[in-house]
């Protein structure tokens, strides 16, 4: 891993991040789920030629028009810059180095991008696959969900060196507004943070609201009230969010284990404890959250659901 001259600036002098616009960049996107087909497409969309890889036929399937590779070697030999967006650090670490991973490849990308959400000290081990590699590592977690990276207005949590930021940044950009918090691991500390704030507000909104309709309080007026209100956050204008989102990955068959609300939360609670942390709100909500997510789910859908899917 280096943040050294390689990549497609090194050559020509341009760099993806300059004002003139980026050269002729080769993007790969392992993973095209959710977030990760709508970021090949904007991506596609802002210019980048794209390549795309994912195990699941399913997906595959539904890549209509975006051009695949067979294998991640494959997606690691012809990208300049490889995007991966997968569910969690297991399969983070079979794309890089895995039998047909990044790691195998003849030749390698000049960059990748870790987007999924692993955590710092996960992504400390899953960046030392690709030691000894002239390959610019950078962690760049996102927040937004699938319909920001559609419209380019992700929030994207980015960690590495100011080098291959720099290097990379047009890419990043494209997908919405960068942050640079820090060296490599910064970035997936800022996603573990920001879980923790929205997840806890979400937990706590449920109860809310259950107490207002307990008793008998208007919940489409409280919620305009908590909104104008020192209560106002993201949670309280899309309440029904988390709800729709456990029911698109009942529909899809996504394992309980991968969905956000308990890998997320199990990582916070290990990053904490690995750093003698007190965060005994984070491994309460960790405890019983996201079971009380998955059940409501499979109830009728709920006024505040399908208020949400309209956000």
């Amino acid at each position: 891993m280096t943040s050294g001259s390689s990549g497609p600036g090194a050559s020509s002098g341009t760099t993806p991040g300059t004002d003139g616009g980026h050269p002729d960049v080769v993007v790969g996107v392992a993973g095209l789920g959710n977030l990760g087909l709508p970021v090949a497409r904007r991506l596609a969309c802002a210019g980048f030629e794209v390549l795309g890889f994912d195990v699941n036929p399913g997906a595959r399937a539904s890549a209509e028009g975006l051009p695949l590779a067979a294998s991640v070697r494959e997606l690691a030999e012809k990208a300049d810059v490889v995007f991966i967006l997968v569910s969690d650090g297991g399969q983070c670490r079979s794309v890089l180095s895995g039998p047909d991973g990044i790691a195998s490849a003849s030749r390698p990308p000049a960059a990748v991008v870790i987007m999924a959400t692993v955590g710092p000290d996960a992504l400390t081990e899953l960046a030392a696959e690709l030691r000894g590699r002239e390959t610019d590592i950078i962690d760049a977690p996102v927040s937004g969900g699938s319909e920001a990276a559609t419209d380019g207005s992700l929030s994207l949590m980015v960690g590495g060196s100011p080098e291959v930021i720099q290097r990379w940044r047009a890419p990043l950009a494209a997908l919405g507004t960068v942050h640079v918090m820090g060296p490599l691991g910064a970035g997936q500390s800022a996603k573990v943070a920001n879980q923790m704030v929205f997840f806890g507000t979400q937990a706590v909104l449920q109860e809310a609201l259950a107490l207002a309709n307990a008793s008998g309080v208007n919940q489409d007026a409280l919620l305009a009230a908590l909104s104008g209100g020192t209560a106002d956050c993201w949670s309280v204008r899309h309440p029904g969010f988390l709800e729709a989102t456990a029911r698109a990955y009942d529909a899809s068959g996504v394992d309980p284990s991968h969905r956000s609300w308990h890998k997320d939360l199990r990582t916070a609670v290990q990053a904490t404890a690995a750093r003698d942390l007190n965060a005994p709100v984070t491994d309460v909500v960790n405890r019983v959250f996201g079971d009380r997510i998955d059940k409501a789910a499979r109830r009728p859908s709920s006024p505040e659901c399908a208020r949400s899917q309209q956000h």
